[in-house]
């Protein structure tokens, strides 16, 4: 709970100073629409009879609440615009860290239903992220499934697993031997599991043939 805490609390903080920010600047608009108006009636109405001055008071009273309600509308809507650009990079700076990392990186459901399936993954396993993308975990050999569960398990628990050397299936139903790694993901409060796996069947390859010269 503690991590979210610390997410929430730069937000909290960013809405304080945007309603405070709009607050002081209202304030400071209303005031100078008042003083430059004061200025004009001490410099031009000065002699002017209590019904003009009414009216001008009336008068400096809409248009006040015209240039307010015209100034409040404009920062809102800039602050919105700001954080949706905001948003929008951060989310393409998200998708191309994630396509541009080299492990086949897999987000999915705890019913193994898949969220998310980057370009490495496409590459190693040969689903593209469209035939991936809400279906169960293709990945999963029918002998590797007590261990998946197992696993998973492990994962709800709060205990990553790191670099368990493991297989997973291709497409064409061919065995692939990778280094796996599962972490826990919180997504809209939704508990699900990040999956990084790298190839290496040429590890392993490498490693049999050393054990072959050693005999």
């Amino acid at each position: 709970m503690l991590p979210a805490k610390r997410e929430m609390l730069p937000i909290h903080s960013n809405r304080r100073w945007f309603w405070l920010t709009l607050a002081l600047s209202s304030v400071t608009i209303a005031g100078l629409i008042f003083g430059i108006s004061e200025l004009i009636e001490v410099l031009f109405f000065r002699h002017v009879d209590e019904l003009t001055l009414h009216y001008m008071y009336l008068s400096r009273s809409v248009i006040s609440s015209v240039v307010l309600t015209f100034w409040a509308a404009w920062f809102v809507l800039h602050e919105r615009h700001t954080n949706e650009l905001r948003l929008l990079r951060a989310n393409e700076r998200y998708r191309g860290i994630l396509e541009t990392t080299p492990g086949a990186v897999v987000l999915y459901d705890r019913d193994l239903c898949v969220r998310e399936w980057n370009a490495s993954a496409e590459r190693l396993y040969g689903y593209t992220a469209e035939e991936a993308a809400g279906q169960q975990l293709p990945t999963v050999a029918v002998g590797k499934r007590p261990e998946v569960e197992e696993l998973l398990r492990t994962v709800r628990e709060g205990r990553p697993v790191l670099d368990l050397e493991t297989q997973r299936v291709t497409r064409d139903g061919s065995p692939v031997n990778v280094q796996l790694s599962l972490l826990p993901f919180t997504e809209d409060g939704q508990s699900m599991i990040l999956e990084v796996t790298q190839d290496i069947r040429e590890r392993i390859r490498l490693r049999d043939k050393l054990l072959e010269l050693e005999k």
